[in-house]
């Protein structure tokens, strides 16, 4: 991927709430990072459909999809914030921790 486009990722990253979130899961399309994941690495992986990065990733537990018990946590807490990515037809979500 050219040097272009991690530059544009790297300008798209956003903040959100998780309420702001909550239609992505609604959907199956929200998939969450582990810190130790940088997000625009992420975003590249999924966008260049590098099926091998992102096997590694969900086989090692870095990238997931939000299990039930994860919702329904983050529904009790709205404003629970987040870095994210859109990269169709997904939403990469990583927590922000203090």
């Amino acid at each position: 991927m050219s040097e272009e486009k991690r530059a544009e990722f790297e300008r798209q990253l956003g903040h959100a709430t998780w309420r702001e979130l909550r239609p992505h899961a609604a959907r199956d399309g929200l998939v969450f990072l582990k810190q130790t994941v940088e997000l625009v690495e992420a975003a590249i992986a999924l966008a260049e459909d590098d099926a091998v990065w992102v096997q590694n990733r969900l086989t090692t537990g870095d990238l997931w999809k939000p299990t039930a018990a994860e919702l329904e946590h983050l529904e009790k807490n709205h404003e629970s914030p987040f870095h994210f990515l859109i990269v169709q037809p997904f939403v990469l979500a990583q927590a922000i921790v203090d």
